[in-house]
């Protein structure tokens, strides 16, 4: 076919056959979306509904999806959260404080402090741990969204595994539009070698997050990766939810 077909006339159909492909990806990802609605609605009571902190460095964050981060967790269908925020936002974002205040002064469980410095992802992470008091702690970035059900699939997933680490799917949005969604398999050590596959949604018992000396900011980029990979030097009781979670915002 290559001896045929002119190379640039053979990137174009390959173009038009991506295009082809993704959109029916795509599709199939809305129906998904669709079947998925009804996890939303579960919440039963638990026997055991442990505090869970959201912890959130917010930085220059822009002010529609700072709000919309912010809602994503108030509005989960588990309410025994609490949402830590640490702004190190430099004076031109002054407003990121601003809106962030108007929603710990109206909801007890958003917990708020400003930061003199930047101190980085990792830095700016370990400032809202000083804030928080639940069991349990989970990340979260400060343009990204949870997705209703996240944080009582998280609690329900304590309760019946006892887990000391837990993971969600993901997938991203863009535009508004949620794509690219990412399965995951149960935990594997040797792919975690290989890469960060892990990322969001994850949760933890705040306990070993402090036993590992939180995020280190040498890491910073690669924070994660490196957390979990302590994490996994101090416990096997590690759970993979088989749902998405959480929705990466595709911005600049």
């Amino acid at each position: 076919i290559k001896s045929i077909i002119p190379t640039r006339i053979l990137n174009i159909i390959r173009k038009i056959l991506n295009r082809l492909r993704h959109k029916k990806t795509s599709a199939s990802y809305d129906v998904w979306i669709k079947n998925s609605k009804e996890r939303s609605k579960e919440c039963k009571k638990l026997d055991y509904e442990p505090l869970i902190s959201i912890l959130v460095p917010l930085y220059n964050t822009d002010k529609s999806l700072l709000c919309e981060m912010i809602e994503s967790c108030l509005n989960q269908t588990y309410k025994n959260i609490e949402l830590c925020l640490a702004d190190a936002s430099d004076d031109a974002h002054s407003y990121v404080y601003n809106v962030a205040k108007t929603y710990a002064d109206k909801d007890s469980r958003v917990k708020l402090k400003k930061l003199d410095e930047n101190l980085g992802i990792s830095g700016n992470t370990n400032k809202c741990r000083e804030l928080a008091s639940g069991e349990y702690i989970t990340l979260l970035d400060h343009d990204d969204l949870l997705i209703e059900h996240a944080i009582y699939s998280m609690a329900k997933a304590i309760n019946e595994q006892k887990a000391d680490v837990i993971y969600s799917d993901e997938d991203h949005v863009r535009n508004g539009k949620r794509i690219t969604p990412f399965f995951k398999p149960d935990f594997n050590r040797d792919l975690l070698y290989s890469q960060m596959y892990i990322c969001h949604l994850l949760c933890f018992k705040a306990e070993l997050f402090d036993k590992v000396g939180g995020l280190d900011d040498r890491y910073s980029g690669s924070q994660d990766y490196d957390l979990m990979l302590k994490l996994t030097e101090q416990t096997d009781s590690i759970y993979h939810i088989h749902d998405i979670l959480y929705s990466w915002r595709e911005v600049e």
